[in-house]
Order: structure tokens, then sequence, then C-alpha cells
């Protein structure tokens, strides 16, 4: 057992705003989610809609020259993409790709340019495929019952020698805004693993953002890979700069909305033991159950940063390319091919807690979520809504814990739970590897628990959980903090890049240092002092602050950072009577 953390949160509830149609609005996608695999009987999207995905990016591009294989006849052939997209369910939306050509040379573009051999041509074959698939009941594919409104220029252009993309992006972004003008289009991702990210990104993706200048998508697409060490949290493992940071503030100051959002149409995580891909990255050996917790991260970490959705990659079923290597084994369903392959069929551990996933968390308010990490002890806490009801989903990187053993738990305690009971679920299934499920719904560790004094003991090990209230859920008047139960600070979140709760006893001084030792911030009464004087607020002009404005209720102060100061390392001090303790936080602007 760890160290006890107590961490106060309250359980609020809300109404939803708008109506939506549920599959368009879902984070939950695939690349592909088409099974095909021979023997196998439930081809198709059977296993898609079972385990809730809602968005597929199918896997054979809509290519120009399949659909015109000879320039000299003006023919338009779209049989194989009418089958293609006619079999997707009507529950599932559907991610279109296009682009002259892919990755080997179709005769399609010029030399090493991405650009077409015949500009005309190519751009009346966009608006032709545009056309035949946006629903609008003009040219038409026959029977579509399932229009696709999202479309994406080519795939990762920064991993080929060819030149000349943001011409392509635009040539066929104007070409869709033409035949559709409410599709929306998204350029081509951007690779792809977590070593050295921004560096290839500087290198290739970000002239490409300079010459489009805030125009020619609607939405920016990266794609992202790694292992279960904790890369889902997007950030780069050489440079540590955290990449959708970067990656926003580069759009924005390229001409591009604030507010524009990022998907990620490739998101991959393995189970077994891939074979080195190339001299310097061998992939580590790691299990099922690592694979269904780090696929969970992967999906949850991104939507509480505001990406709109993830895509897992590549395929629903195992053997992307029959050679052992790494994409070989990022499936939930194995193909009965390779080592540690449990037979055609047979579904992981991340097949369940993906289904899991989609049925707890579908239809989650995640914008109007709320980050109560405790970045000190590796423990991640998003508090989200769902159906006007919380729910808070956390999990303990304990492999970032120097000291752990296997099965450490963790614990910490929530206070402040408006409701008269809670269900504990673990998010990957129980049962050993090999063992088939029976009953689904048997399959997780459950734990329905009463809340006593207004408090709930949540102990974390290996797997992440989901809490949520059951039986009358109230609303508090006023939110309670940190509880710290021995002389400390606790500062939440850490990072942060906007404000900072800060806890401590009411009867502390507060300062606040940068790395050089200057005071960037401090009150000139003690947090109880201000309490009895001022009520709620501490302002500069009441000259309970002499560098920023910041707020205090029940022994926590939130502090607002000077827009003037740089992103770094501070250090708050707190004074009480002969004690005095540090705490380190990062701003990350």
């Amino acid at each position: 057992m760890k160290k006890l953390i107590l961490f106060s949160i309250l359980f609020t509830v809300s109404v939803l705003s708008a109506e939506y149609h549920p599959h368009e609005k879902s984070p939950f996608g695939f690349h592909p989610a088409k099974v095909v695999a021979p023997s196998y009987p439930d081809i198709g999207y059977i296993d898609a809609e079972y385990i809730g995905i809602r968005w597929t990016r199918e896997g054979i591009y809509a290519f120009w020259f399949l659909v015109q294989p000879e320039l000299s006849d003006t023919t338009l052939d779209f049989t194989f993409y009418d089958n293609q997209y006619s079999i997707i369910p009507d529950s599932i939306c559907i991610l279109g790709n296009i682009a002259p050509q892919g990755g080997r040379d179709e005769g399609r573009c010029l030399g090493s340019s991405w650009l077409p051999v015949d500009s005309a041509l190519y751009v009346r074959f966009v608006r032709m495929t545009i056309e035949r698939y946006d629903g609008d009941g003009i040219s038409d594919m026959p029977g579509l019952t399932n229009p696709i409104k999202y479309w994406q220029v080519g795939n990762e252009p920064d991993g080929s020698p060819r030149i000349h993309f943001p011409r392509l992006q635009r040539m066929t972004y104007d070409a869709i805004k033409e035949a559709d003008p409410e599709a929306q289009v998204l350029i081509g991702g951007c690779t792809g693993f977590p070593h050295a990210y921004i560096h290839q990104y500087d290198i290739r993706f970000a002239p490409f953002m300079e010459e489009l200048a805030g125009c020619c998508f609607d939405i920016f697409d990266m794609h992202w890979y790694g292992e279960a060490n904790g890369e889902y949290n997007l950030v780069d493992t050489e440079s540590r700069v955290n990449v959708l940071q970067y990656i926003h503030d580069n759009l924005v100051a390229n001409g591009y909305p604030p507010d524009i959002p990022i998907w990620i149409t490739e998101m991959g995580t393995y189970s077994g033991d891939p074979v080195p891909m190339g001299p310097h990255y061998n992939p580590p050996f790691q299990s099922e159950r690592q694979h269904a917790g780090d696929l969970f991260k992967r999906n949850v970490f991104p939507f509480s940063r505001g990406v709109k959705k993830v895509f897992m990659a590549f395929g629903l079923i195992e053997g992307f390319n029959h050679d052992t290597g790494y994409f070989d084994f990022t499936g939930l369903i194995y193909d009965g091919w390779g080592p540690y392959d449990m037979s055609l069929g047979a579904k992981k551990l991340g097949y369940y807690t993906y289904k899991k996933m989609t049925e707890m968390l579908e239809g989650c308010e995640w914008e109007a979520g709320e980050d109560l990490s405790i970045i000190d002890s590796n423990i991640f806490i998003f508090r989200v809504e769902r159906d006007s009801s919380p729910v808070l989903i956390s999990w303990w990187d304990y492999y970032r814990d120097p000291h752990y053993s296997p099965g450490d738990t963790i614990t910490f305690s929530v206070y402040d739970i408006a409701c008269d009971s809670a269900r504990i679920t673990n998010v990957v299934p129980h049962y050993d590897l090999g063992i088939e499920v029976v009953e689904y719904s048997e399959a997780f560790d459950v734990d329905n628990v009463e809340i006593s004094g207004d408090s709930l003991v949540l102990n974390l090990g290996v797997n992440p959980i989901i809490v949520e209230p059951m039986g009358d859920v109230g609303i508090k008047d006023q939110r309670s903090y940190f509880h710290p139960n021995e002389y400390e600070i606790l500062a939440y979140p850490n990072p942060f890049n906007s404000t900072c709760h800060i806890s401590t006893p009411f009867g502390s001084w507060i300062k606040i240092y940068n790395i050089t030792g200057r005071v960037v911030f401090s009150l000139e009464c003690t947090i109880l002092e201000c309490t009895k004087r001022l009520g709620a607020s501490i302002t500069s002009e009441n000259n309970c602050s002499n560098a920023v404005t910041g707020l205090h209720a029940n022994g926590e102060f939130l502090w607002r950072p000077n827009p003037t100061l740089n992103s770094g390392i501070y250090f708050i001090k707190a004074t009480s009577g002969e004690q005095t303790v540090t705490k380190r936080i990062v701003y990350l602007k």
C-alpha cells in the first residue's frame, strides 16, 4: 500500500444544452473498423458495432488512379468504392481519404511531386467523388444511406519524399468545398512515434502550415503510437515538449483559429513482442493487460486535453503486414498467425476494455470536464459528465514510481460526494489470458460502495477505473478542496497552463518564487487573516496580493499567473510559525 493522499472533489450535475447525432459527435473510431480475415465468421462490422465503434477510416482510400484507370478515358468507375462504403452500417460514421495516388507511384503525380499530372481531371475526380457520397440527392450513389461528410487529403505527407503537398491540399480542399460546402476537410495526418516528434514536425509539417497560412483544412490530424509506459501522454520523449500544445500554438501562429479541432486518426498500442523497427527502436514485450490499460488511456487522455476523436489503428484484427512488426500486434482480435496468438477470432482483453469504455463514456461532455490529476503521485483524475451525471476516471502510472513492486496499490480519498453510493468499475477484465468470456457482464470487477461522511476511498492498482455516483445525486452549494492531514502544500493540476489550485492550512503565509529566487506572487496576510478580512476574494486592489490576482475559498488559494510570466518551474513557499515547506510546480503556457 502506497502513501495516503487526501483529495477533494465535488460531483455536480448540469444539463446538456444541445441536441446532436450521437454517432457524429462520438469520439470513438477505428482505422479501419471492418474485419477482413479468411475463415473468420464475423466478417464486416459485426465486432465494430458490438464494441461501440462509431467512426471508421477505411483502409482503401479514394484514389484517382483506381476510379479513372485510363486518363484518356474520362469515365469514372466507382464500383469498388460503392461496395466499400455501402456496407458500412448507418450507425458508423465514415471518414473518407482522397488523393491522386498512395505511397507507390501509380503515374498520377508529377515526378517527385504531389501535384497531379492533370490538375483539371483530378479536380473533376474529386468533385464527382464528393458529390456521389455527400447525400444531397444530386448524383448520389444509388441506395446511399450513410453519407460521407468528412474527407481527408492523403495520409502522412510528411513521411513522403514528394514535394508540393500544400498545393495538393489547397487544390483538393477547394474541390471538396465546391461539391459540398458543408463537408469538413482534414489535412493528411502528421506522423507518428513519440521520439523526436517535435523535431520531425518542425522539419516537415511546420512548413506546410506556414505555406497554407490559415487555409485549406477544417480539422488538423496527427498520428501517435508508442508503448504502454506513459507514452499516451502526447509528450515528445526526446524534448519532453507537450506535442498537442506545440501543434496548437503553431497552428494559431500560422493563422488558424484557436478552437480548430484536432483529431488523432491513427492511435496505436500493442500486445506481444514485435521485431525491432530499424536500428534505433526495439519495442519491448507487452502483455494483453498492459495493452488494454494503455488502449483506455490513449483514448481518455487525448479527450481530456481537447482532442475530438481518436481512431485506434491498425484494424480490429491483427496481422497488418504479417512480418511480426509493431503494426501486426495492435489489433484487438487474434488472426490465428504469429507468436503469442491465441487462435483465429480469440478476443484480447483490450477488445472488452474498449467495449466497456464506450458503454460507460459514450456521450460524455469532455469539453466541460475538469482535470484533477495529482502529478507528484502519478495519479490521473478527470471529472466529466454524462447524461447530466458526473463520472470520475482515474488511473495510477505505477511504472513511474521507482519503489513500485508488483501488487502495490495507492490510495486517496475523494471528499464532498453529493450522492448516496458509488459504483467503481475496473475497466480491464479480471479473467486470465486464454479464457473465453462466458458472460461479458461478469468479466469486470465492479464494487458498489456506500458513501459515508461524504467521502470515498479509492484504491488504485495497475488498471484504470471509472467511478459513477449512484442513488440520489445532490448539488453542493460550494466546492471544498484538498484536506491535507499533515502540514503540507498540495497543488493541482501540476503542470498547469492557466490556474493552479494551492492548498495549505489557514495559518500559512504564501509566496511563490521563480527558479532564480525572485518572488512572483505573495499574500501580505495569512490565508486565515485574508479570509476574515476580505471574504471570498483577494486582489491587488485590496492589498492582499502584490503580484497577481488570486482567489481563495475554504483554505484553497487559486493562483492565476500574470500573463507576463514565462513557462517554467516555480516554487510555492508556505510558512506557518516555525514551519516552512515548499512545493515545486510547473507552469506551461
